[in-house]
């Protein structure tokens, strides 16, 4: 993100230790395509969305795909938690995070059609 390096591998670190509490697999999958969705849900001064996606690609390697080079396509998302949106088209766990308010990152990786969802 735009921050010093190490505040930058602590931000990578934590995030890896999310996904290993959330991840009900264990090990990564042996898939040799991933689609990577992720919404920064922020509550005061954004960090520019492209900065988001490589720190939390290189945080998943090991834990959900053994290489990010293996990901085809990412979505990233950066949205204000005050906005007003509909929950109807939400999955059930993005819907709950922005509910409780709370800055995080929401991410979904695909592997075939398996989708997985995480909230660091």
């Amino acid at each position: 993100m735009q921050a010093k390096a190490s505040n930058l591998q602590a931000w990578i670190e934590e995030v890896r230790r999310q996904a290993k509490k959330q991840w009900n697999r264990p090990a990564p999958l042996a898939d040799k395509a991933f689609t990577l969705t992720l919404v920064f849900l922020y509550e005061s001064d954004p960090i520019d969305v492209d900065n988001i996606i490589k720190p939390i690609q290189d945080a998943l390697v090991g834990v959900v795909y053994p290489d990010d080079q293996l990901l085809t396509d990412v979505y990233s998302h950066r949205r204000l938690i005050s906005d007003t949106l509909s929950f109807a088209s939400l999955p059930p766990t993005l819907a709950t995070a922005i509910k409780n308010q709370k800055e995080c990152v929401y991410l979904q990786v695909k592997a075939g059609a398996l989708p997985q969802s995480l909230v660091v």
